[in-house]
């Protein structure tokens, strides 16, 4: 469970990156194609959220660890 959760949270922080890092230089990626159709805010959020989520998956699914072993 918890290197599901790893994994999830470091699957969710890559993308949401990819994604940031994709619309800054203009380029269209085709999983994304849904999120293009969005306000420019609205894709902003999303990011913002696809990354801080997936950094705060990878941190609960770390400190969940840290507490099991006590």
């Amino acid at each position: 469970m918890k290197a599901n959760l790893t994994l999830i949270g470091f699957l969710l922080l890559l993308f949401g990156f990819i994604y940031f890092i994709l619309s800054l230089l203009g380029i269209k990626f085709i999983p994304f194609a849904l999120l293009y159709k969005l306000s420019g805010l609205s894709q902003l959020l999303i990011q913002i959220a696809m990354m801080f989520g997936g950094v705060i998956l990878m941190y609960v699914s770390m400190t969940a660890e840290e507490e099991t072993q006590q």
